[in-house]
C-alpha cells in the first residue's frame, strides 16, 4: 500500500475533512464520467460517489482490511458495481 493510499484510507476511517476533500477533487472526475457516459448526470455520479465512500468506510473499520490494489481502482470498482447496480434497477 502506497503512502497516498494509506492517507485515502486513514481520511475515510477517520472523517478527515481535508482528506476527504483530496478524494473528492482526485477521483470524482473519472467517477463522474463513467457514470455520464453511461447514461448518468453528474449528480448521478456525486450521489455513486457518496454511497461508495460509505462501503468503503464499513470495509475499512473490518480488523482483516487489507488494499490488494491502489485505492484509486478499488474506489473506482465500487463506484462501477453501483452505478450497474442503479441502471440495472431502472431497467426493471
Amino acid at each position: 500500500m502506497t503512502q497516498n493510499d494509506q492517507k485515502y484510507i486513514s481520511a475515510i476511517r477517520l472523517g478527515d475533512t481535508e482528506g476527504l476533500r483530496r478524494i473528492y477533487r482526485e477521483f470524482l472526475p473519472r467517477v463522474s464520467s463513467l457514470v455520464t457516459s453511461n447514461g448518468g448526470s453528474y449528480e448521478d455520479a456525486r450521489d455513486v460517489f457518496q454511497d461508495a465512500l460509505v462501503v468503503l468506510f464499513e470495509k475499512c473499520r473490518q480488523e482483516h482490511f487489507a488494499l490488494s490494489s491502489s485505492f484509486g481502482t478499488l474506489l473506482y470498482g465500487v463506484c462501477r458495481n453501483l452505478w450497474g447496480n442503479r441502471l440495472q434497477k431502472k431497467s426493471r
